[in-house]
């Protein structure tokens, strides 16, 4: 099954976050949306209760005059040695045939009123109010006599008013009472850009709070991260305090402890019986030996029984070489082990650990080249790094070709100091190199067998360099063969 990639499994403190902040933001945005529509909501009872009013006030004044009288007297010309006021904007003056005059429109002065006949023309309306609303942008109103007393609607005049509408009925006619809305308008305006950018003011405030709470709140788990990073053969216990965090994460790591702790117990019974397995098979196997030796000694067996027992004290040896692999293998495992670490030049030690092969690689017409990089110095074990020098070289050696090189080099790379070996022989397969290191793991069994290996000698290489700190890296070289690189921490010159 293909593995889904990184940004669709985003990390547990991401979705925390963006799921805190996704609630915070529709929680704020549904209140606002609310609080919003509540004003608007507000301001138009507010309207609708005052042109209602002024509606009431306004039938209640018409239906009292009486329409079959004759029309006010016109009002008498100014006098002309009266000083005049201030000139204003010409009134349309009431139809002839209206009982009242503009007196009718007193107490209405914050509320525009236009009265109209029963056609629906205009017989009187405040001052100002046939230019901000003409009659042409007025809604399709009805005809006196429809069901309905009054009617709500909203209409855009000039100059940027908008209108909401209330329609009364009287004996004569009917009357519109309109209000000007802009005022609210921009109130509700102002109140949605505030609630805007407290919207956002609490989005960045609610991620930042968020994302500061959950990572304190994921510092135990972080913790807990370390601690089992750290675990490994001979360490595996947590040292870590459960009271010292969280009740639900406290649990888990005491489980964790009780978990980590029966699997040292048993690691330690494993390694413990390996080892004595080891040590206990030693003894046989030395007594076996000695009287296939002594067979062989005294001459009594014929040609082809020497032959097979010859083959028998190989085959003794190499169990014995075997069970030496295992007993340091189990040594090594074991936490207690104390490492003679000393400085050592690396030069020395190279040429020191080739030493014993250059016999074996004269005698299979394999070239050995021992260099180093300028004056290096390494802190650790001297007979540790030789045992791993030796198995790498053996390995080597067993399978380069006639005619080709081994080469055993030291050299300084970033901060580590580093000792490969590198043959030219047919190399690993790619699909067995993350198998290296394993114990009892060989590419070849065969091959492995013939050449004395048991599949141990890698897994030893790499537990010396773990209790050195270090790391085996085995690869196939650039060319041809095969790469071993021995990868120490530099440690300062003494």
């Amino acid at each position: 099954m293909s593995r889904s990639p990184s940004w669709l499994r985003p990390k547990l403190s991401t979705q925390l976050a963006l799921g805190s902040v996704a609630v915070v933001i529709t929680v704020i945005w549904l209140a606002s949306f609310f609080l919003n529509d509540s004003l608007a909501r507000l301001f138009q009872h507010e309207g609708n209760h005052e042109l209602q009013r002024v509606s009431n006030l306004m039938v209640s004044r018409l239906n009292d005059y009486d329409w079959t009288a004759d029309p006010p007297d016109e009002p008498e010309p100014p006098d002309p040695d009266e000083p005049r006021p201030a000139k204003k904007a010409p009134l349309p003056p009431p139809a002839p045939s209206l009982p009242f005059g503009r007196e009718v429109l007193e107490g209405t002065e914050h509320v525009f009123v236009r009265i109209l006949d029963p056609e629906g023309k205009p017989l009187l309306e405040s001052e100002g109010f046939g230019k901000l609303l003409p009659a042409a942008n007025l809604p399709n109103l009805g005809r006196i006599g429809e069901p309905g007393w009054w009617q709500w609607c909203e209409a855009d005049g000039a100059r940027g008013c908008h209108f909401i509408i209330n329609r009364a009925i009287f004996n004569g006619g009917w009357v519109l009472t309109a209000w000007d809305i802009r005022y609210e308008n921009r109130l509700l305006k102002k109140s949605q850009n505030l609630l805007w950018l407290t919207w956002g003011l609490a989005t960045l405030l609610t991620a930042g709070f968020v994302a500061v709470a959950v990572r304190r709140q994921l510092a135990p788990l972080k913790l807990l991260e370390a601690q089992a990073a750290a675990i490994r053969p001979g360490a595996l216990a947590l040292d870590l305090d459960p009271d010292d965090l969280p009740r639900d994460l406290g649990s888990l790591a005491e489980n964790l402890k009780q978990a980590l702790a029966r699997l040292e117990e048993a690691f330690s019974r494993l390694t413990t019986l390996n080892a004595d397995v080891a040590h206990e098979l030693r003894t046989p196997l030395h007594g076996m030996r000695l009287q296939v030796e002594g067979l062989l000694r005294d001459g009594d067996a014929s040609p082809a029984q020497s032959e097979t027992l010859e083959g028998v004290l190989e085959t003794l040896d190499h169990l014995a070489a075997t069970l030496d692999q295992m007993l340091f293998l189990a040594r090594s495992e074991d936490p207690s082990m104390a490492l003679h670490v000393e400085p050592l030049e690396v030069a020395a030690l190279l040429k020191t650990a080739a030493s014993p092969f250059e016999s074996l690689a004269e005698e299979r017409s394999v070239s050995l080249d021992v260099r180093s990089a300028g004056n290096l110095e390494l802190a650790a074990d001297e007979k540790l790094v030789r045992r791993a020098l030796h198995n790498l070289l053996a390995n080597a050696l067993n399978h380069a070709p006639e005619g080709s090189t081994v080469t055993l080099e030291g050299l300084l790379e970033a901060d580590q100091i580093v000792l490969q070996v590198r043959d030219e022989g047919e190399g690993i397969p790619e699909d067995f190199l993350p198998k290296l290191g394993q114990r009892f793991s060989r590419p070849d069994v065969s091959r492995s067998r013939a050449s004395g290996g048991a599949g141990l000698g890698l897994a030893i290489v790499k537990n010396i360099l773990r209790l050195h700190g270090g790391t085996l890296a085995i690869t196939r070289a650039p060319e041809k063969g095969t790469l071993a690189k021995l990868c120490f921490p530099r440690r300062p010159q003494a």
